[in-house]
């Protein structure tokens, strides 16, 4: 059986609310195994403190699309984090061309692996539920309903704290249905393959 080989890409963005219409990207995190080990996690914070939104958006997405073989991973990515990108990035003309090569890239979106393989009943279930079920490390001093107050206060340096733990408990949780999401990229894509995962095997 042919094999291919994914990188995992950690995605998480934060917004002054919940509509791409009326709201604004504050800060995007991108998470990536820098020593490709367990705890080798590397975190590239785009920020509204250092730029504005459109450069945000495509330093971001830019580094998103550093290698062919990135694999974004998310929690809720599917039906938030990309189509808020999507939208500001049309909102600031960025061209349709990087939405579509980051459509392209193959993507685990951890909420509906969740749904999908444990939770049937269950289709939208937060990360904090997850996490603690799982007994996985998560963010209990802030929450996503905090970044607007924290932008308003330019509170960088907190929102920052909020994104690599969320960061961190993505890294977890994905190790956590490592295989499952194997799976779940095979049924998706309709693959014949067996998926490897870079830094995450053995």
């Amino acid at each position: 059986m042919k094999l291919l080989r994914l990188t995992p890409v950690f995605l998480d963005i934060e917004t002054t609310g919940l509509s791409p219409l009326e709201h604004e990207i504050v800060m995007i995190a991108v998470g990536t195994l820098k020593d490709l080990d367990y705890l080798g996690l590397e975190v590239r914070y785009f920020s509204r403190d250092r730029m504005d939104e459109d450069d945000l958006i495509i330093n971001a997405i830019h580094e998103l699309l550093s290698s062919e073989s990135n694999c974004l991973v998310g929690y809720n990515i599917i039906n938030f984090d990309l189509p808020f990108l999507s939208a500001r990035a049309l909102k600031h003309e960025l061209g349709s061309d990087l939405i579509a090569r980051i459509r392209q890239l193959y993507r685990v979106d951890l909420m509906y692996v969740v749904t999908r393989y444990l939770l049937t009943s269950n289709r939208n279930i937060k990360l904090k539920d997850i996490a603690e079920f799982l007994d996985i490390p998560y963010d209990t001093e802030l929450s996503g309903s905090d970044i607007p107050r924290l932008y308003q206060e330019r509170n960088f340096q907190a929102i920052m704290h909020h994104c690599r733990k969320d960061i961190e408990t993505l890294h977890y949780l994905f190790f956590t249905l490592k295989d499952l999401c194997k799976h779940n990229i095979q049924r998706r894509y309709n693959l014949d393959v067996a998926i490897e995962f870079d830094g995450c095997e053995g």
